[in-house]
């Protein structure tokens, strides 16, 4: 007796196409892909990769089916590389982090990579990897941090140059403006000598002109010492001593004030530089703080200044950057900077506010 089975293999046969097709899609992805991917034993031979992989190494590939993965490797990366391979071992993944190869000609270039471990069918545990050339965005990068250097540099000289000019402008309108207001109130109190001051008009004439030159009098010693106050010129200790107290009796502030180590031979651009953070701090803490105490620390450890400035007043939140404060903590950043040095806040909405400068001590006369 013969029997005959049949079956309908049409949705097996779809099934076996599609999958087919998919993976040819996958692989055309794979090769063309602008990342390198590659597969390899764990710690072992390079299984496959695609072209990209290839040109970002330089080698063909039996060249690469060969290669030791080390070879890949500066030995400054070493390090580095055996943490990447425990992570992989530990997590099963690994980076992203950056590094360089050496490709084949002995140049280098640098790349990101990332990657995952998985196993084999059979049972070899086997590393997919992503690598990306960087070279471009490295070298955008690095023209970037180079403006930013010119732009910093050109920042500094623009600041030098104006706290030159405030000065001399300051001196000029204390000297020559000064002076001659002076002679004016001198010669008028001359007058109120000379002149028959029973008479109401003249009296009044002549008090009138004394009282017109005292106010301007003292709108130009306010002039020159908004523009720099002469105390800047004292040194650092004597020039904060003197801002500290002015903003106590406009504010009612209480402040302390601590010194720590010598600063006579303090660089000018540098007290410039301090005092200008100092002024500029506290008009935030008039302003915006509602402190009752503020407290300001200047140390020289090492060749290192720091400075601390804090208060007891509303605090904010340094990340939120459309405060009405944020072009005076820029400012404020950008001044350290021209000194080689950093600035720091820390602050929370009702917890106070502390900025802390270090930067390097500069004498007068070194570099």
């Amino acid at each position: 007796v013969l029997f005959n089975t049949w079956r309908d293999i049409t949705r097996s046969k779809a099934t076996f196409n599609a999958l087919r097709e998919n993976e040819q899609k996958l692989r055309g992805l794979y090769e063309l892909s602008p990342l390198g991917i590659a597969l390899r034993e764990f710690n072992g031979p390079y299984v496959d990769f695609n072209e990209a992989y290839r040109k970002i190494t330089g080698y063909d590939s039996l060249e690469l089916k060969t290669l030791d993965n080390w070879m890949l490797t500066p030995i400054e990366y070493a390090e580095a590389e055996a943490g990447q391979l425990e992570s992989l071992k530990q997590t099963g993944r690994y980076g992203p982090y950056e590094k360089e190869y050496v490709r084949k000609d002995g140049t280098r270039i640098p790349v990101r990579l990332s990657g995952v471990m998985v196993k084999g069918q059979d049972g070899r545990s086997l590393v997919w990897s992503i690598v990306e050339d960087i070279s471009e965005s490295r070298r955008a990068r690095r023209e970037l941090e180079d403006s930013a250097a010119q732009l910093r540099s050109l920042v500094g000289n623009y600041e030098s140059r104006l706290e030159a000019e405030r000065a001399h402008i300051a001196r000029e309108v204390h000297d020559e403006l000064g002076q001659t207001l002076t002679s004016i109130r001198f010669e008028t109190s001359a007058i109120r000598m000379s002149v028959d001051m029973s008479d109401p008009a003249m009296a009044e004439l002549v008090n009138t002109m004394a009282s017109l030159t005292d106010h301007a009098i003292h709108v130009t010693r306010n002039v020159a010492e908004n523009l720099r106050p002469a105390a800047m010129n004292m040194g650092i200790a004597p020039a904060v001593e003197w801002l500290c107290n002015k903003f106590t009796a406009q504010s009612g502030v209480l402040y302390q004030f601590s010194v720590d180590g010598e600063f006579e031979d303090m660089a000018q651009p540098q007290v410039d530089v301090l005092f200008r953070i100092i002024q500029e701090s506290l008009t935030n803490i008039l302003r915006h703080a509602h402190a009752r105490n503020a407290a300001i620390s200047l140390s020289v450890q090492g060749d290192e200044v720091r400075l601390r400035i804090s208060d007891d007043g509303a605090g904010f939140d340094p990340g939120d950057s459309g405060r009405p404060r944020s072009f005076g903590l820029l400012g404020m950043q950008e001044r350290a900077a021209m000194m080689g040095g950093r600035l720091d806040i820390q602050s929370a909405p009702g917890q106070g506010t502390a900025v802390e400068v270090r930067m390097p001590y500069r004498a007068r006369g070194g570099q």
